[in-house]
């Protein structure tokens, strides 16, 4: 059967000397695999239609029991220039390619990650605030998921937590953050004897406004300084490995590139 989709490359590995499988992240089907034959030659019709990132509409032809489909026709639809220049941009690319290939199952559609991929590409390929770029990413694929954290209300009494747009001055405010029940805990809830980590209300406010934002490119809006970045993708960091089970190799490849 002949099906004609519109999809991310996520991965392209060799299947021989002239073949390669590149995995993809459909709107229709979610993580598919598709044997592009012959790539590699000289004049195959393959020649700079698939890259890393891009966004094509391919045609293919599915084979049902089987995970390796046949591609047939790729046309590129953007190509995201900018990675092939810009490493860091590049970096933070492969990471969220990473985190979608781990994250999500293959041959199962899901239009809201298809959708949060190709607009964090897009704002990474602008080469504007990566940082800001990578947790916000963060965030919305936890809530794309099922696990985004309960950052406005308490989690046993529903009582608002109101973060702050930036730091006061003075002694900080802090509230409670539980990573294992996945969410905030106001003063009163909040006891002792539970592991919790300690947010100060600037970076709460700044984790609601990320998950709140109706798109990327509102998130990178916000501003905050390198210490309370640092202080958000920590806690957004320990999340992730406690409720998707991320390895860490990725991010910390990317955060490693964002640093220098």
């Amino acid at each position: 059967m002949i099906e004609k989709d519109i999809a991310v490359a996520l991965r392209i590995a060799p299947f021989s000397e002239t073949s390669r499988v590149v995995t993809w992240m459909s709107r229709s089907r979610g993580r598919i695999a598709t044997l592009a034959k012959g790539s590699q030659r000289p004049k195959s019709a393959f020649l700079g239609q698939y890259d890393l990132f891009y966004s094509c509409e391919i045609l293919y032809h599915a084979r049902p029991g089987h995970d390796l489909h046949i591609l047939r026709e790729c046309s590129p639809l953007d190509q995201r220039a900018r990675f092939r220049s810009d490493w860091k941009a590049m970096g933070v690319a492969s990471y969220f390619a990473d985190a979608v290939l781990r994250t999500c199952l293959p041959e199962t559609p899901h239009a809201e990650v298809f959708d949060l991929l190709g607009s964090a590409l897009d704002a990474a390929a602008s080469g504007r605030k990566l940082e800001t770029c990578l947790v916000s990413f963060e965030l919305r694929l936890l809530q794309a998921l099922g696990h985004s954290p309960r950052l406005a209300t308490c989690l046993k009494c529903s009582k608002p937590i109101r973060g702050e747009t930036s730091a006061r001055p003075g002694a900080p405010r802090f509230s409670a953050f539980s990573l294992e029940r996945g969410g905030m805990l106001c003063d009163d809830c909040a006891t002792a004897a539970e592991s919790a980590e300690r947010l100060s209300h600037d970076i709460v406010g700044l984790l609601q406004f990320w998950l709140g934002a109706d798109s990327m490119e509102s998130a990178l809006l916000a501003r905050c300084s390198p210490a309370q970045w640092k202080s958000a993708a920590a806690v957004t960091g320990l999340f992730l490995q406690r409720h998707l089970e991320l390895p860490p190799a990725g991010r910390n490849a990317a955060l490693d590139l964002l640093g220098r």
